[in-house]
């Protein structure tokens, strides 16, 4: 049956075609009802991206939630078998507050889960079809990828108690330098040791040189073969020019580890892509297991972009 393209929204189209890329990267589709239990979210609540989730009481007398989230559903109830894999894509309608207009909207979002006994070199892949959503959304892209490992230990080296240590991070975040200086200064750190840490939010934009910068650095040396090995990856698949390693991008250490990552196209003031490794969840809903994962936010993307 023929299907006249032009009947198809942006945002249709670019579902399609991301659809497409996941299939044909040997990942099967994944649903999920429009209405979930809330008591799920109302457990994680912190590990939403917004605390207010839409609820109401069904006929039956259960407390009910508009899907806030694809990630954690589906990290819940899906469980793997021991030394395999599961990869899956899912194109689902979530119920949010827009970070564009401030009020509830039902968002499309297009991703992917990797989760089970991946490797180093899954994590690189699912990065590389990271980059490749990205140049399915626009050619003019810029991927921001860090690693939480390192970041972690960096921010140990402070010797912050909290909620000194969660301002510090606040700062990296911000990209404020003057702040994360002053902040240590009058908590006695040595100026030598905070310098080292704010030296991660001065790297040269080649990832080459960023990568020699950091080895210098000393922060988490395995960490740093991992993020090396997956800006590797990336730029063997053609992608590395627009590849950035980048430490203000700081995701909440309570559910996330690892590699995170966010994409970035001409003309969006924002990510319309984020996603890292998030086997600290995991951990949380008791599973000794690995997970990463992306999703692409068609909210806000203009044709144009």
């Amino acid at each position: 049956m023929y299907i006249d393209d032009s009947l198809l929204s942006y945002e249709e189209d670019l579902g399609l075609r991301l659809r497409s890329l996941y299939q044909q990267s040997g990942y099967r589709r994944f649903t999920m009802g429009k209405f979930e239990e809330y008591d799920l979210y109302a457990q994680f609540r912190d590990f939403l991206p917004s605390e207010q989730v839409i609820s109401f009481t069904d006929t039956t007398g259960k407390l009910m939630a508009l899907k806030p989230d694809v990630t954690l559903f589906y990290a819940a109830n899906n469980k793997v078998a021991p030394g395999a894999v599961g990869r899956v894509y899912y194109a689902e309608n979530v119920y949010r507050v827009s970070k564009i207009t401030g009020a509830f909207k039902e968002i499309m979002q297009v991703g992917v889960e990797c989760l089970g006994s991946i490797t180093d070199e899954d994590i690189s892949r699912v990065l590389v079809l990271a980059a490749r959503s990205l140049d399915t959304v626009s050619p003019a892209n810029v991927m921001a990828i860090t690693s939480l490992d390192i970041l972690s230990e960096a921010l140990e080296t402070l010797g912050l108690p909290e909620p000194r240590r969660a301002m510090a991070a606040q700062f990296m975040a911000k990209r404020n330098v003057h702040e994360l200086e002053a902040l240590c200064a009058g908590a006695g750190v040595a100026p030598g040791v905070a310098g080292r840490v704010a030296s991660l939010l001065r790297l040269p934009q080649d990832s080459a040189s960023a990568l020699m910068k950091l080895e210098a650095l000393e922060f988490a040396p395995a960490a740093l073969q991992v993020l090396a090995a997956a800006v590797a990856a990336v730029e063997e698949a053609g992608f590395g020019p627009r590849l950035r390693i980048d430490f203000s991008l700081v995701n909440d250490t309570a559910y996330y580890n690892g590699l995170a990552f966010q994409g970035f196209v001409q003309g969006v003031p924002r990510a319309v892509l984020m996603g890292g490794q998030y086997d600290n969840l995991l951990a949380k809903l008791g599973r000794d297991q690995r997970a990463v994962g992306f999703a692409v936010y068609t909210d806000g993307i203009r044709s144009q972009a």
